[in-house]
């Protein structure tokens, strides 16, 4: 099954949207701006489902219903590797992992999980991908690549926003803690 390709409009992935090959804007994100600290950051699907990060309270919100980041998030596997974490919303689990794909590009990738931390495998190990998130490439002499984000179309809406949540906030963290 191929991944539907959306890609930032902006460089900035707080304050962007992400948009379809056919110039469709699949999503809205926008984040108020603060002194300190990121307030919050609303993204809007264009099916009219809302996600919300509070980055002050770490909590993620859609449809109105609001969890810390605490509840949805567990870390597995080696305590020096920061780079697997297992989220879920719902009783569906999700495996996302930062790491150098063959290609050479550090990348996230989102796949289902079991609780306890085991990749769910279909034949190919490539069909299993929900999302992959590559994040901004900058070039030396010549503008930056904007981020691009792939997303399964089995996904529900709720899975979506949860996942695009998911990603966003670990790349803003991950690029504010390099």
């Amino acid at each position: 099954m191929t991944l539907t390709h959306l890609r930032f409009q902006a460089v900035d992935i707080l304050n962007s949207a992400l948009v379809a090959p056919d110039g469709v804007n699949e999503f809205t994100i926008s984040t108020a701006p603060s002194y300190y600290i990121y307030k919050q950051t609303i993204i809007v699907a264009l099916s009219g489902v809302r996600g919300l990060v509070n980055w002050h309270k770490k909590t993620f919100a859609i449809g109105g219903v609001e969890r810390p980041w605490a509840e949805l998030k567990k870390h597995t596997g080696n305590p020096l590797s920061s780079k697997f974490r297992i989220w879920h919303w719902s009783d569906l689990h999700y495996t996302v992992r930062y790491a150098r794909d063959p290609d050479g590009e550090m990348r996230y990738t989102v796949r289902y999980t079991r609780e306890d931390g085991k990749w769910l495998r279909e034949p190919e190990a490539a069909v299993t991908d929900l999302a992959r998130l590559s994040p901004i490439v900058s070039h030396f002499f010549q503008g930056p690549e904007n981020a691009t984000l792939y997303l399964s179309p089995k996904l529900e809406e709720s899975e979506r926003m949860f996942l695009l949540l998911v990603l966003v906030t670990s790349e803003t963290r991950q690029r504010d803690n390099v």
